[in-house]
């Protein structure tokens, strides 16, 4: 076993030791500690456990308001990456350094800011109203890959395309925005992750009209060891397969300049 490689091997038998108790949880209504093998597998009752219907329906508006949120940030994140890489400067700088401030702001503050706005306009408890509110926090996940391969790949191709003869839009739509299929993907994929996970804005600003899978299950953790695990494998297990399988299809490099490159 080569030395490199035993940190990941700990974290790859972490993940197999949690997925294996999470299945243990789905079969066991209680698991008493200490104890870490269930004494008694029922799962007569899991079917009965969970109103499907009320499931399915939380799942669909999870995955609108994601598909929202995704289209909101990468509106405003591609411009705004063009602009701040293509402007290299001191105050080009500072501004991109005021677009990562929502990381650190509490989740409370753009629920509380905006949900007297969408009272006043009346789409205060619709998708889009959900999907604003996250995007105001979530929107550095979409900007910070764009502009970071921007920054590293820089616009040499972009200058061959007009000594070419090429215009403007068609440089845009022929060199530029297909070399960023691939950071626009892993920004889609972190946005989805921050809204898929969000409650509190999507039980505030949702009004109870769009209820996401976490506002359907998070207060029903503490009431059955398989409704924890179901929640479990939800919000952290299909997010992470979603990163396993976009990370198979980039490789990292270790050069100035290159930070993204197809495998």
């Amino acid at each position: 076993m080569k030395q490199s490689n035993l940190p990941y091997r700990f974290v790859n038998g972490f993940y197999i030791i949690l997925i294996l108790h999470l299945g243990f949880w789905l079969l066991a209504p209680r698991i008493p500690f200490p104890a870490i093998i269930p004494d008694v597998i029922d799962i007569s009752s899991l079917v009965d456990l969970q109103n499907f219907k009320l499931f399915l329906s939380a799942l669909t508006n999870s995955f609108i308001v994601a598909a929202l949120v995704i289209t909101i940030n990468l509106l405003f994140a591609l411009p705004i990456a063009l602009l701040l890489t293509k402007h290299n400067n001191k105050y080009t700088a500072l501004i991109s350094s005021f677009l990562y401030i929502p990381l650190l702001a509490p989740v409370l503050l753009p629920a509380f800011g905006l949900y007297e706005i969408f009272i006043r306009t009346d789409i205060i408890g619709t998708y889009l109203a959900v999907a604003i509110a996250q995007s105001t926090i979530i929107f550095p996940y979409m900007l910070k890959p764009i502009e970071n391969f921007l920054r590293n790949r820089g616009y040499h191709l972009e200058q061959v395309a007009y000594d070419l003869g090429e215009n403007s839009i068609g440089c845009f739509y022929k060199v530029t925005l297909p070399s960023l299929v691939s950071p626009i993907i892993f920004g889609s994929f972190l946005s989805f992750i921050g809204s898929f996970n969000d409650y509190i804005i999507a039980l505030l600003i949702g009004d109870l009209s769009v209820s996401t899978l976490s506002v359907v299950l998070y207060p029903l953790i503490q009431s059955d060891n398989r409704i924890t695990s179901i929640i479990t494998i939800l919000i952290y297990i299909a997010p992470l397969i979603l990163l396993v399988i976009y990370s198979s299809r980039l490789k990292i490099v270790n050069k100035t300049g290159n930070l993204y490159a197809r495998n």
